[in-house]
C-alpha cells in the first residue's frame, strides 16, 4: 500500500504540473501533513492515504516540514516548487520519497 499511495501522489503532481503549462494557469498541490491527505483544492479531489501510511514529512526548498499544511505550486512557464515527499508506514520501517523536481527533471520515488 506504501508504494501505491507514492505512484498516486507522484501521478497526482505530474498532472497538476502538466496542468499548469497546458492551461497556462498556476496549479497547486495541498498537503495536510496531519490528515494525512493532498489534493489539488480543499474539498474536491481530495485523496486520504490508507490507514497505515502516514507523511512523515515535507521538504520544500531547503526547509522540512513535519506538520500542518504545505502548497506545492506548479507554474505555467513549467517551473515548481522542488519538493521531497517522505511517506512511510506506521511503524516508520518502510519509507519512500517523492521527488518533485523544480524544472525539467523526471518526478520519481525513492526507496529510502
Amino acid at each position: 500500500e506504501l508504494r501505491g499511495a507514492a505512484r498516486k501522489l507522484l501521478y497526482t503532481a505530474k498532472k497538476l504540473s502538466d496542468d499548469a503549462v497546458f492551461r497556462k494557469e498556476k496549479m497547486a498541490l495541498n498537503l495536510d501533513i496531519d490528515g494525512r491527505g493532498y489534493g489539488a483544492k480543499e474539498g474536491g479531489n481530495w485523496v486520504r492515504l490508507p490507514d497505515n501510511v502516514t507523511i512523515e514529512a515535507v521538504i520544500l526548498g531547503k526547509q522540512g516540514i513535519r506538520r500542518g499544511t504545505v502548497t506545492i505550486t506548479f507554474f505555467p512557464s513549467g517551473l515548481r516548487d522542488e519538493a521531497f515527499i517522505r511517506l512511510s508506514d506506521r511503524e516508520g520501517k518502510r519509507k519512500y520519497a517523492v521527488y518533485i523536481p523544480a524544472l525539467g527533471e523526471r518526478f520519481e520515488i525513492r526507496e529510502e
